[in-house]
């Protein structure tokens, strides 16, 4: 049902709107990422101290995703974290389902580094892995 073109007001009324629209999404957006910002840099300064929770995420999510001391590839802290939307993990590409346990870094959104369970898990394994054996005692 077109009704032909838009007079000269009409198209004025438009833009004004399409306007409104993009600074209140931005508004929305910095203030989004804002508290995400906030959120994460809380969780790296009390990551030590908080209980662990139990969520209702699924069989998948068996136990708490929280590996400690791993970093994202930029050297920044990476905390536990239940995805938000759905997206790829930053290691392996692979999608990660909204509402998984994650590792996040802390440093978002200047540094947006999410790692799905799986490489997570691989990445404490070969930290475990390449910490020298203890050596035997030869003095006992």
């Amino acid at each position: 049902n077109c009704r032909g073109p838009l007079s000269a007001g009409q198209e004025e009324e438009v833009q004004a709107i399409l306007e409104r629209l993009r600074v209140q999404y931005s508004l929305e957006t910095k203030e989004t990422l804002e508290e995400e910002r906030l959120r994460r840099i809380f969780l790296r300064k009390n990551a030590g101290s908080l209980p662990q929770t139990s969520g209702s995420l699924g069989a998948s999510s068996a136990f708490q995703l929280n590996i400690k001391g791993m970093s994202c590839p930029k050297g920044h802290p990476m905390v536990p974290y239940i995805k938000r939307v759905t997206g790829p993990c930053d290691e392996c590409k692979e999608n990660i389902v909204k509402g998984s346990q994650v590792m996040a870094c802390t440093f978002a959104p200047v540094c947006d580094c999410f790692w799905c369970r799986k490489c997570s898990e691989d990445w404490a394994a070969k930290q475990k892995s390449a910490q020298p054996a203890a050596a035997p005692d030869l003095f006992e």
